[in-house]
């Protein structure tokens, strides 16, 4: 097939993994701080020639480096691919990162300080959203149907 590129190194990066997969696999990227990303490589691939720049799936911070890669086999590596979408409800994370205008993670380290009261706020603001408002929803990346599971559905 054609050669595509789907890293762009740029000045004073490192390769250090290579890994051989099929497009029913899934790449699953680990952070030193403990962020994982995983994406099916059917997505992972761009769609243009070696001269593009390739996707930018997550960004890191400069304390941060990517600590292992490695590749999720699909069961079957000639199944069909079916892409899925699944709503979720906004998490109280979330509600509490937009009130304060901030990302997620950070959010996630200020919730700390907040008070069983504050907190409880913004539980009560996610429930009620999702009883009144349910297209007040996020919506996850695209997964494979039938291979990634959320632990409800397990």
């Amino acid at each position: 097939g054609r050669p595509t590129n789907v890293v762009q190194l740029d000045r004073g990066d490192e390769l250090r993994f290579v890994h051989r997969a099929c497009f029913a696999d899934a790449l699953v990227v680990a952070s030193a701080r403990g962020n994982v990303l995983c994406v099916p490589i059917g997505m992972a691939l761009p769609s243009t020639g070696l001269r593009a720049r390739g996707k930018l799936a997550v960004r890191l911070s400069g304390e941060d480096w990517v600590a292992a890669c490695v590749v999720a086999r699909h069961p079957d590596p000639n199944a069909k691919l079916e892409m899925e979408r699944k709503t979720r409800t906004l998490t109280p994370y979330q509600l509490f990162a937009r009130e304060r205008g901030c990302g997620v993670t950070r959010a996630m380290q200020l919730w700390q300080y907040l008070s069983p009261e504050e907190q409880q706020r913004f539980k009560d603001m996610s429930i009620e959203l999702r009883r009144t408002r349910p297209e007040a929803t996020t919506t996850t990346a695209p997964r494979f149907a039938g291979f990634l599971q959320d632990e409800e559905d397990a």
